[in-house]
């Protein structure tokens, strides 16, 4: 299975310019716990703010009034995955980086959307009950086949 077949085309961006402040109720009005923050005009993510960043950054005193999300979400590398990818793919790198929410770029590097650990371990679920089935299935067919006397 691939990313395209499970990213949430609805990403919420926000400018890197703006106010924790903003971003977060930004984050309360659609009610997500990430933003990818592009430029305005952009589409290719220059760094990613989630709810634990805004947490993080007034714990050690950012002012949530003045404080923008450019040095909270832009100091670190961003992870992204393409939507070409597997979801094997993904896990491994949300494994490796520790990371929950991934956005997910085009070939070019646009963003097109982004994909969560709770939309992978939904399919992985559903992928694994239909094992489960399969299982179960094989058992009842088994037990269906005639023997035959050997006397």
């Amino acid at each position: 299975m691939f990313v395209n077949e499970i990213v949430h085309r609805n990403v919420v961006t926000i400018a890197p310019d703006c106010t924790l402040r903003v971003a977060a109720q930004r984050m309360l009005k659609q009610s997500v716990g990430i933003l990818v923050v592009a430029e305005d005009g952009s589409s290719r993510p220059a760094g990613v703010l989630t709810d634990r960043d805004i947490v993080g950054a007034i714990a050690r005193g950012a002012d949530a009034e003045s404080s923008t999300v450019e040095p909270v979400a832009c100091g670190r590398p961003v992870r992204t995955v393409r939507d070409s990818d597997e979801i094997w793919d993904v896990t491994a790198t949300m494994r490796r980086h520790g990371i929950r929410r991934l956005p997910v770029v085009d070939d070019a590097g646009q963003l097109v959307g982004i994909v969560t650990l709770d939309d992978l371990v939904r399919v992985i679920g559903q992928q694994m009950s239909d094992l489960a089935g399969a299982i179960s299935t094989g058992i009842e067919n088994e037990n269906q086949i005639p023997t035959r006397d050997p006397a």
